[in-house]
């Protein structure tokens, strides 16, 4: 089977990519994000400057521990991990964490890949405003010389 010039081209860029640095999501690992942006339910969004922490579990069917500023710690369920799709421009596995808490009806998601981006969604239905989205990045998962 002979590559066309095409897919040549294209698997010498997917090679050329700088490489995540795994290390940074490895069992036990602690991992420092930056938020900078966020938008309250459906008004602009403005900068914010809003960093929370994950602890990568030291077992597979351990829970996360995300920490937001003043100690407040909670365990966050991963209830998806997605790897790259074949063939991706950018490969990156996505992984997706979920903490319910019943007693105050809140849900909150955070959304890593291993390229450095984060995603944090909080839903309670009951407080003003309901949704909060932020984004930002996770500084020791941006590949060296990838940028955001």
């Amino acid at each position: 089977m002979t590559m066309t010039a095409f897919a040549r081209l294209s698997l010498a860029a997917l090679c050329a990519l700088p490489l995540s640095p795994l290390a940074a999501q490895t069992p036990g690992a602690t991992l420092t994000c930056d938020l900078t942006v966020v938008c309250l339910g459906v008004a602009p969004c403005r900068d914010w400057d809003q960093s929370i922490t994950l602890e990568v579990p030291a077992h597979a069917d351990a829970a996360w521990v995300v920490t937001w500023p003043g100690a407040q710690s909670a365990a966050y369920d991963l209830v998806a991990d997605l790897p790259a799709p074949e063939g991706s421009l950018r490969p990156a596995r996505i992984r997706t964490l979920v903490h319910a808490a019943a007693d105050t009806q809140a849900v909150q998601i955070v959304t890593l890949s291993d390229i450095g981006h984060v995603a944090v969604t909080m839903h309670q239905p009951h407080v003003t405003p309901p949704v909060v989205t932020a984004g930002g990045t996770c500084p020791a998962l941006i590949p060296e010389g990838g940028g955001e």
